[in-house]
């Protein structure tokens, strides 16, 4: 697909975990203007969603949510005409891109005829990371497998976070009270994790063929993205939403449309998540709504080179990764700490606003020597931290100022099913 499209290299999500990213990609708002920071939040209701602009320009839209924070839960079903949401799945477990792309192929099918606009979120690479047959063994060791579960069962009662010990999440600390391994530990997660991005990739491809034998590849622009990463302990943690670290802020982009994309293409620039909504409504030809905050990239997917340079239009700019204050249960460890991220001009600087005895106040990475922020060298460059600490500041307060006014809306609503769902992913007890 990046060969037949373009391939942005520096790409960062504005959170770190689904229920705060995703608002920000079907907004192209910023966590503290859209306000879903914390478990229980929903988009308000004023919010413009990608989907609403679609449906209302004549679009047939979908949506096929493989969790309930991308669906109904969050208020994401905003615009879509028809929403599958993960508990309609036939089969138990997370792993849902062989079903969900069944669908998407049997709806357009039925949809070929018209515009439409379809949002894929799909759940294979995510925890728990064992894929199905055959691809849980393509990497890990089938005959390891009884040994790593036992492991995991053995680490999962020095877990103290209950969140993260119903997932099997620990920490580094956490593993050696357990007398285990970590990296060994790890190691086979990420072969199964492997497994499941090589079952996803499956499936993606299933989709690019029925595109073609509908005679739709060249009319379709699909862009392929991850709403956030994962980490593997590269800073003591497992899971993800905990930080504004590298591992879990930069995700994966890529823009395909063989009729109107050149081939090949390969994207330096830093860009984000919220620059997805504004890019898409202009290919389409269509009007995004007042006060979005991202930036169309369109400019570099048709610039002679996809650079600054090159792209007529398109102007350099920071961009922001939040990690809000997670009071709810449901929400990610460690619920106390507040951090921003601010990346520009080949700098990283990370603001703990709220943070542990051992964290400093400001971080500062080189981005492109160290791209999971593992080298602090906020001591070598004051002046750095300086400027990027006034801008990160500006940024504050203009997204504050654009805040949007929150609904009456709380989970108290929820269905007795919308909160089963939940307890069955292990989000709420």
């Amino acid at each position: 697909m990046a060969e037949e499209g373009a391939r942005f290299q520096n790409t960062f999500a504005q959170a770190t975990w689904t229920k705060v990213s995703t608002p920000s990609i079907m907004t192209s708002l910023y966590p503290t203007s859209h306000g879903v920071h914390d478990f229980p939040d929903r988009l308000p209701a004023s919010a413009v969603t990608l989907a609403e602009v679609y449906r209302n320009a004549g679009y047939a839209t979908l949506s096929l949510s493989s969790v309930l924070f991308t669906g109904e839960f969050t208020n994401l079903h905003q615009g879509f005409e028809e929403l599958h949401e993960s508990g309609s799945a036939s089969q138990p477990g997370p792993k849902t891109a062989r079903e969900f792309v069944d669908r998407v192929l049997e709806w357009m099918d039925t949809h070929q005829d018209v515009p439409f606009f379809v949002y894929l979120h799909v759940f294979d690479p995510h925890d728990p990371y064992e894929p199905y047959r055959p691809y849980d063994t393509m990497w890990a060791e089938g005959a390891e497998r009884e040994r790593h579960v036992q492991d995991l069962e053995r680490v999962r009662k020095f877990i103290a976070d209950p969140l993260l010990r119903g997932f099997g999440m620990a920490t580094r600390p956490e593993f050696e009270k357990a007398g285990l391994d970590a990296e060994q530990f790890v190691e086979h997660d990420k072969d199964w994790y492997d497994g499941s991005i090589r079952a996803m990739d499956v499936e993606i491809h299933r989709l690019l063929e029925r595109l073609r034998g509908l005679e739709l590849d060249d009319k379709t622009l699909i862009v392929f993205l991850s709403d956030h990463g994962e980490e593997f302990l590269e800073h003591d943690r497992m899971f993800h939403g905990q930080t504004a670290y590298g591992e879990l802020a930069r995700v994966p982009l890529i823009v395909r449309w063989p009729g109107g994309i050149p081939a090949g293409r390969i994207v330096g620039e830093t860009v984000e998540l919220i620059d997805v909504m504004p890019t898409l409504l202009e290919v389409s030809g269509l009007v995004a709504p007042e006060g979005i905050q991202g930036e169309s990239l369109a400019p570099l997917l048709i610039g002679a080179r996809g650079d600054a340079a090159e792209g007529g239009g398109w102007t350099r700019r920071p961009a922001i990764t939040e990690k809000p204050l997670t009071k709810d249960a449901g929400g990610p460890a460690p619920r106390e700490t507040e951090s921003y991220a601010i990346v520009h001009e080949g700098w990283k600087l990370v603001h703990n606003v709220t943070r542990t005895q051992n964290q400093a106040e400001f971080e500062l990475y080189d981005v492109e020597k160290d791209p999971f922020d593992q080298v602090n060298v906020r001591a070598e460059h004051a002046d750095i931290v300086e400027r990027l600490a006034k801008e990160l500041e500006r940024w504050r307060r203009l997204a504050e100022n654009a805040r949007l006014p929150a609904d009456a809306d709380t989970t108290d609503s929820l269905s007795k099913e919308q909160l089963e769902r939940l307890r069955s992913l292990g989000y709420i007890r």
